[in-house]
């Protein structure tokens, strides 16, 4: 890219216009870091940690479902992502299972803020821990068999 005579100056490209369209104004800090993460072998091995971890959490969250769920909903294993979608039976009132999750501590994504489905849930198994995964489809559970 041909540099403006105005902007010719180091000092005045390092602070410029042009900076932000060359790297988006991010620091040279962390560019670096980036470049020895990348360059070291370091990014690889954190992305197969973060990869395994994360199918760990998946089946876990499945294996929950699998185990208390059942008799309510079904579902998937997911392919990617880091949701897995319940469909309940259309028996259950999902708005009233969400604003009752959510009195008891619990977060869940009911489906109608998504999508005309309102038979559905999306469970998140990337941030919460497996203790918070099992107490929170305990939690549904105990729920659900109440209302039931």
């Amino acid at each position: 890219m041909k540099v403006p005579k105005s902007l010719s100056c180091s000092r005045q490209v390092y602070s410029s216009p042009l900076k932000m369209q060359l790297d988006y104004g991010s620091s040279y800090v962390s560019q670096m870091l980036v470049l020895e993460m990348l360059s070291s072998g370091l990014y690889d091995k954190h992305m197969e940690r973060t990869r395994t971890r994360l199918k760990q959490k998946r089946d876990f969250l499945l294996q929950l479902l699998n185990r208390h769920l059942a008799d309510y909903a079904m579902w998937s294993k997911p392919s990617g992502g880091f949701f897995i979608w319940v469909a309940f039976n259309s028996n259950i009132d999902t708005r009233k299972l969400f604003k009752e999750c959510l009195n008891s501590g619990v977060l869940i994504n009911p489906g109608f803020i998504y999508h005309d489905h309102h038979h559905t849930v999306r469970l998140s198994f990337a941030y919460p821990s497996f203790e918070e995964m099992e107490e929170g489809i305990l939690t549904m559970k105990a729920l659900l068999a109440y209302n039931g």
